[in-house]
């Protein structure tokens, strides 16, 4: 079996088979061993071996963000390559059946962030098409015939290979909810367009829904089990669960239910949106969690009940950076998190701020990081994160450029330090007599090539790979039932 290189990401395999061989490649030596699916489980219970490296991370680049002023302005040249595994690119609208772009140099501000790739050759680009600000009607109605439905195939499929993309991801808010513009056939045409995408985009291409949280707005759009089948992976909008079009103070995106919530508040929130999914048929490694680098407030009703559920009466007062009624950017929250009143709810795990009659509920990075510790847990295939202009990317309040997103990076156990790059690489196994196995970082027995930072599928066991970073081999196992799949950079079910 020959494994070439990837980027980290989710694991998955379903048949399980051991070889055991050594081999000597490019004046690397590699220790003689044998592989036994106890040893190999029993060395990850003790702890012998690092945690998985199984987890991708979707940011989003709004490319509306260039036209804030000052510090909260934000342009391709602002991201980071290195810290996320796709960027994907918001948004992209549609012109009858056509992908159409929103923004004057949207093609611009595109190829500057497909060029990221210099510096991080695994980095996947995809372009979303939709969001809030695209009615929900032009996908129904895009959605709704056949020659409408290839129309748009077209359009999309010459788009991403016109502008070098790696995928297409549907952001289509929501599919048959009333209130949008959407008709009840819209939850069938939803699948049967996902898998003419499929079909055509084929395997060359990354395909990819974002989707919503609330549990009625499911039940009434998704197939959820047919759409699982076709995209590679679902998007899970885990946050606005709460926001200042109600008239009580609620987080946007708690973890956990509080004690004692009905009336449907006890499916709002981050957990019950991610048992939900997967008990309607989406696999975890499937799911990606989405997380707010932003918060939504509120005016109180009266300044001395700020609590969880207080009485508010508007908006929170626009901040000095995005100057937006109801919402705050987490740069513009940490430079007057000091000043405000912190508070912690335990119920829920997440943080929330209160001045005078303000209140606002955010993250912050110990919130962050038991998010990330949660997808981890459940093993879902990694998180997604609204947005990059809304991190403190620019270091303002001195905790380090995008303080949450590094955090969040660390929680899922993406080496925070890593090099930009990993280059390819191939292993070609040669058959010898097996010996046992030992392993350690510390030795110097390895299958890494010398001076390269790179991650490489193990070329005797389907299930491992290993990454390759300043001269140490940290060897990695996927979950149970999973192999390593190179072409989707992840743990992965064996289909062959």
């Amino acid at each position: 079996m020959i494994l070439k290189t990837r980027r980290l990401g989710g694991a998955t395999t379903e048949n399980y088979q051991i070889s055991t061989i050594a081999q000597e490649l490019a004046n690397i030596f590699v220790s003689e061993m044998k592989l036994a699916q106890h040893c190999l489980a029993f060395l990850v219970w003790i702890g012998l071996v690092l945690p998985v490296l199984s987890q991708l991370l979707f940011c989003y680049y709004t490319n509306w963000s260039q036209y804030r002023r000052g510090s909260g302005k934000f342009i391709p040249n602002n991201i980071d390559p290195s810290l996320c595994t796709h960027i994907l690119f918001a948004f992209a609208t549609l012109n009858g059946n056509q992908v159409k772009t929103t923004e004057w140099n949207d093609v611009a501000m595109l190829n500057e962030i497909v060029r990221l790739k210099k510096r991080n050759p695994q980095l996947k680009i995809l372009l979303s098409v939709g969001g809030w600000g695209t009615n929900a009607r032009k996908f129904s109605s895009m959605a709704s015939t056949a020659r409408s439905r290839e129309e748009f195939l077209n359009s999309a499929s010459k788009f991403l290979n016109r502008y070098s993309l790696d995928g297409l991801d549907i952001d289509w808010e929501y599919p048959a909810v009333a209130y949008r513009g959407g008709s009840p056939k819209d939850k069938y045409n939803f699948v049967l367009l996902l898998q003419l995408l499929r079909r055509r985009l084929t395997r060359r291409y990354l395909l990819t829904i974002a989707v919503a949280a609330g549990k009625q707005i499911i039940d009434v759009g998704y197939d959820v089990q047919r759409i699982a089948r076709t995209v590679d992976y679902i998007l899970l909008m885990t946050y606005d669960f709460h926001g200042s079009w109600e008239k009580l103070t609620g987080h946007l995106s708690p973890l956990y239910p509080k004690k004692g919530e009905t009336n449907g508040r006890q499916y709002l929130n981050v957990d019950y949106a991610v048992t939900y999914w997967k008990s309607k048929g989406a696999p975890a490694n499937k799911l990606i969690m989405g997380i707010p680098f932003y918060g939504r407030s509120f005016t109180l009703v009266d300044g001395q009940l700020n609590g969880m559920m207080a009485p508010a009466t508007r908006p929170g007062t626009p901040g000095p950076i995005i100057h937006s009624s109801g919402v705050m950017s987490y740069q513009e929250i940490c430079l007057v998190e000091k000043s405000w009143s912190r508070h912690w709810d335990n119920d829920h795990q997440v943080p929330y701020l209160v001045r005078g009659n303000q209140w606002v509920g955010y993250e912050n990075k110990e919130s962050v990081r038991l998010k990330g510790n949660y997808l981890v847990s459940r093993n879902l295939a990694g998180a997604m994160i609204w947005s990059l202009d809304f991190d403190d990317f620019d270091n303002a309040c001195r905790q380090g450029r995008f303080p949450l997103l590094n955090t969040l990076v660390s929680s899922l156990a993406l080496h925070n330090r890593r090099p930009t790059t990993f280059r390819s690489y191939t292993v070609r196994p040669q058959a010898t007599t097996p010996r046992i196995w030992t392993h350690s970082p510390n030795i110097p027995h390895s299958i890494c090539p010398p001076n390269v930072n790179v991650i490489i599928g193990d070329p005797y066991n389907c299930h491992v790979f290993h990454v390759c970073y300043l001269g140490r081999d940290y060897r990695y196992i996927c979950p149970p039932t999973l192999v390593w799949d190179p072409r989707i950079q992840a743990c992965n079910y064996n289909h062959h």
